[in-house]
């Protein structure tokens, strides 16, 4: 039995899923500082039509772009976050090139890392 997607997403599960996608995007968030793509906006908004809930506010602005909330961002050197989780300091420079982890570039060999992020990343790949 197969049907299609506009008749499976609607109602109950057209929610569901936009509460679990809304769920991940925080989640990943919060960890890494990933912002969903642009995409999702509009995604949000044809899953909160099938099931007549609204979008809710903490996802989308008013003109449909995703709102980033991060929390004030501890910003330290890759030599001092290396020290506080007890790597190396070229496996933190790998986790930021690799945008695992929430940091800033600056110029061509300067970063800062968000030490929270980074002991989010490294909590979760140790579980």
């Amino acid at each position: 039995m197969t049907a299609e997607l506009d008749e499976l997403l609607r109602g109950q599960v057209a929610n569901w899923v936009m509460r679990s996608l809304i769920r991940d995007v925080r989640t990943q968030l919060r960890t890494n500082g990933k912002v969903p793509p642009l995409f999702a906006a509009d995604v949000m908004e044809a899953l909160a039509a099938a099931s007549g809930e609204p979008v809710p506010d903490t996802f989308v602005s008013g003109v449909g772009r995703p709102l980033v909330s991060v929390e004030v961002a501890t910003w330290v050197t890759p030599k001092e976050a290396a020290r506080r989780v007890d790597r190396s300091e070229r496996q933190v420079r790998r986790l930021a090139a690799n945008g695992q982890i929430l940091a800033r570039r600056f110029g061509t060999r300067s970063w800062q890392i968000d030490i929270d992020s980074l002991t989010n990343v490294l909590r979760s790949n140790t579980s």
